[in-house]
């Protein structure tokens, strides 16, 4: 569907006698003039006038410029110049405004063959200085500049040096430029040879290579066009066979938006924000496009247009022998055409955008404001009734609505009513609700309005309705998005529970209901709807299950309540809740939370008791004889259950044997009496040892368990970092146990063996008195004389010892002495080398170092107190 953009209007409908003959070549208007160029060399200067119906022109002045040559192109210079600058015969001519008259300069007489010319639509210098670039025959590129001299009251005219003779030749040989357009130092060319034809981009303020670019190539078939279209922007025709593209470049070279398509090639086009008015005379056809979604509007039939135009209000169009108007229709109308029908709101919004976007003349910026949120306001409405919410809720909020109105309008929420509705906002209301009955109507109702809470919670002026804004938001998230509404929840939030109640429960968003109710204070509650997510009859998706409440407990700082719940239905479904005890912080831990409360809690849940047990011991610590026999405890009626066969016995028997190794603190005698009667023969052994019984530890080694390594491990543990009568005893013992069974071949190679073991130490003469009688010395030998060895390297070294022991004693004793020999004078200028007061007291700390103190300014007097050495 169309829109009414532009509507022709009659304007001159002739502008000379002989219609035959004369015909109308090209225009120009600038403010209240226009000027008409025609066939027979004549311009004509017509004075407008302008009123709300419509535009007059009368005839003030003509001038014949060129006879039998037509004029071919006419520009306005602006004031202060106040001159047109006329194209006849490929020559230029300077006139003045209002009498015509020619302004002789040397200058442009010298000037001819001019092909093409264009103005800057941006002044390089000031406001005084008005630039045109020309192209000759030649395809050299020229550049007029007009300067106003203000003392003499006259423009001069010269060629600016740096923009002179620039050649496309640099682009490719013989080539010919057929249309020309210009942003500040940019040109845009459409350049043609005999083998190739294509846009290019020439930057004026470069030189060299870098200076060209090229863009497109065109078929030579249909002419070439390039119009600057917006500040940095220019639009191109292609022919490409059966339709012409019409495309956006950025003077950088890279396409700015969409292409337009025409069906027919343009010879003429004009820019009439935001339309592209193309001029198509093979089919008499005006082709109206829009730039913000490069789509057709309108079609304007047309009767051999000669010249176009384009003025802030109107464009001009140059009929066979009269002017036409094309008058822009008002952008309000042409908004309200498009508001009219719901599948081209979005359309009317760029629109308006364009309209009330920037400044328009005679408006002031406060009433374009309220119109444009007029268009938004109307354009969400429409949306509304469309069923189209996300576009709606999005114009809602541009048009600055009030969020308790537009929460009023949405139904589910549940919420207390915020304001009431007018009559236009109930109707609205009554439509959504019957539009929203459809589920997924309501559930994209309430995704959009999700969004616009969301905007609206950042929005600085509705601050002191946040709490309004965040209830409904959460709500809304209900149904749009649960998975955001926990993140929502869990974040800082102004939600009221009595708003949100009735929605959260309705849509079964129990979890952030229960998170809510946590945040707020009531943590109990919570606890209970996450109770029932954990075990029925409650449920809800998004509930990520009971490791979350695990999780809350071990935040949660309220002792009683984490053990109620941990006691009554955590600890039994959750294999990791002891977490809730184990990962808090040592403060809490040792301020909220009692071990021994805590151990009774768990006392139902072996599992998790040993966990808490040896994070108490290993972690905290504890040196608690309760708890570290309570622990072993634990492992022991866990091996009660579990059959030897099953792999995780020996992981929990490895368990006991770690804890009975390790601890000091556990009731030996407690253990050994509940493992009495039973097989766990290596506890037992381990037990003896605790309690001293090192000889019985190692009969059950060697006899009971016959293990020869574990007794050797045994003694080398038990004797590390002792001295060496502990060691000799323990291997003596060990020693002992072998030949209890000397009758027996392994055990007595076991006692040889431990004899002649280089890592064993004992007492030869104890040693011999157990050996048996019948043992012949060739037996021990080896034992003997490394035990004489042993022995004579022990004498040695001790006499050596004491032989440095008593020379340190000799050097101790003459350094003391000659430290009590030296003479320390002390005057009433000497100083405290600490304090630096005077030496009055007669008690004083004098250091070998040299160090002299007062006795009250030293700490230690062991330790110099300025080098910290000590002399201990």
């Amino acid at each position: 569907m169309s829109i009414k953009a532009f509507e022709v209007a009659p304007f001159l409908d002739s502008i000379s006698k002989d219609k035959a003959k004369v015909h109308v070549e090209c225009l120009e208007v600038y403010d209240d003039t226009l000027w008409v160029g025609t066939t027979d060399g004549f311009i004509r200067e017509y004075a407008l006038t302008t009123t709300a119906r419509a535009v007059t022109a009368r005839l003030q002045e003509q001038q014949c410029i060129s006879k039998g040559k037509p004029i071919q192109h006419i520009m306005a210079i602006p004031p202060p110049h106040n001159l047109i600058l006329v194209l006849v015969d490929g020559k230029f001519v300077l006139l003045t405004t209002g009498t015509l008259q020619d302004v002789q300069n040397s200058y442009l007489k010298k000037i001819s063959s001019v092909r093409h010319y264009c103005r800057n639509p941006i002044m390089l210098d000031s406001a005084n200085t008005f630039e045109v670039t020309y192209v000759q025959k030649k395809s050299n590129i020229c550049n007029i500049e007009i300067n106003f001299d203000s003392a003499a009251r006259e423009s001069v005219v010269g060629a600016h040096k740096d923009f002179r003779d620039m050649s496309a030749d640099a682009v490719m040989k013989s080539a010919e430029i057929t249309a020309i357009a210009r942003d500040g130092f940019t040109l845009c060319l459409a350049v043609q040879s005999s083998t190739q034809a294509k846009y290019v981009l020439c930057r004026l303020n470069q030189s060299g290579p870098g200076a060209w670019m090229e863009l497109v190539d065109f078929n030579p078939v249909a002419n070439p066009m390039c119009l600057r279209v917006v500040p940095g922007e220019f639009l191109l025709s292609v022919f490409t066979d059966p339709q012409t593209i019409g495309m956006f470049v950025s003077d950088k070279g890279a396409p700015s938006r969409a292409p337009l398509e025409w069906t027919n090639p343009p010879a003429q086009v004009s820019y009439h924000n935001p339309y592209v008015v193309a001029n198509c005379p093979s089919v008499q056809l005006l082709d109206v496009h829009s730039i913000l979604d490069q789509q057709r509007k309108q079609v304007i039939p047309t009767n051999d247009l000669r010249a176009m135009n384009d003025t802030d209000e109107d464009i001009y169009l140059g009929m066979p022998n009269g002017v036409a108007l094309l008058r822009a229709t008002p952008f309000e109308d042409q908004i309200n055409q498009l508001l009219d029908h719901a599948d081209r709101v979005m359309e009317a919004l760029q629109l308006a955008q364009v309209a009330y976007g920037s400044r328009r003349a005679g408006e002031s910026a406060d009433t374009q404001k309220l119109q444009h949120i007029e268009v938004y306001r109307r354009a969400g409405t429409v949306l509304v009734r469309a069923g189209a919410f996300g576009e709606a809720v999005d114009c809602m909020f541009r048009a600055g609505l009030d969020p308790r109105t537009v929460v009023t309008l949405f139904p589910g929420l549940f919420l207390r009513a915020p304001v009431r509705l007018d009559e236009l906002h109930t109707d609205l209301q009554s439509k959504i609700l019957s539009l929203t009955a459809d589920p997924a109507k309501f559930k994209a109702s309430q995704v959009a309005l999700a969004g616009y809470l969301k905007r609206c919670r950042s929005h600085r002026n509705h601050a002191d309705i946040l709490d309004l804004i965040d209830s409904a938001l959460a709500v809304a998230l209900a149904t749009a998005d649960p998975a955001e509404l926990i993140r929502f929840v869990s974040g800082p939030n102004n939600c009221v529970l009595a708003d949100v109640t009735t929605g959260l429960q309705k849509y079964n968003c129990h979890h952030a209901y229960a998170i809510l109710l946590a945040s707020g204070g009531q943590p109990e509650k919570a606890l209970e709807i996450w109770k029932g997510l954990s075990l029925g009859p409650l449920e809800d998706p998004v509930f990520p299950g009971i490791a979350f409440v695990t999780d809350f407990l071990r935040r949660l700082q309220n002792a009683p309540i984490v053990l109620a719940h941990a006691s009554e239905w955590v600890l039994g479904h959750d294999p990791k809740a002891v977490s809730i005890f184990t990962e808090r912080d040592m403060k809490e831990r040792k301020d909220l939370f009692n071990p021994d409360k805590i151990v009774e809690v768990l006392s139902p849940f072996p599992s998790s008791l040993d966990v808490y047990l040896e994070y108490l011991i290993s972690g905290m610590k504890n040196e608690d004889e309760r708890f570290h026999t309570r622990l072993a405890m634990v492992y022991l009626e866990r091996l009660r259950r579990i059959p030897r066969a099953d792999p995780g016995f020996s992981v929990v028997e490895e368990k006991l044997k770690k804890h009975l190794h390790r601890s000091n603190r556990y009731n030996v005698d407690a253990i050994l009496r509940q493992i009495a009667n039973t097989d766990l023969h290596y506890i037992h052994a381990i037990l003896q040892g605790k309690a001293g019984n090192h000889q019985k530890a190692l009969g059950i080694l060697v006899h009971t368990l016959n293990d020869a390594d574990a007794a050797a491990r045994y003694c080398v543990e038990y004797t590390r970092g002792k001295d060496r009568a502990a060691r000799c005893s323990l291997f003596e013992a060990l020693l002992a146990v072998y030949l209890a069974r000397s009758e027996d071949p392994t055990f007595m190679q076991r006692a040889i063996d431990l004899l002649n073991a280089d890592n064993v130490e004992m007492d030869a003469a104890r040693v011999l008195r157990l050996l048996p009688d019948t043992w012949s010395i060739t037996t021990v030998y080896a034992f003997l004389r490394r035990s004489i060895l042993q022995s004579g390297h022990a004498q040695r070294s001790t006499r050596i010892q004491r032989g440095l022991t008593r020379a340190v004693q000799i050097n101790t004793g003459k350094e003391h002495a000659d430290m009590i020999d030296r003479r320390v004078v002390i005057t009433d200028e000497t100083r405290c080398q600490v304090c630096d007061g005077r030496m009055l007291e007669s008690a004083v700390a004098y250091f070998p170092n040299g160090v002299l103190a007062h006795e009250r300014c030293i700490r230690d007097p062991y330790v110099c107190p300025l080098s910290h050495i000590s002399f201990s």
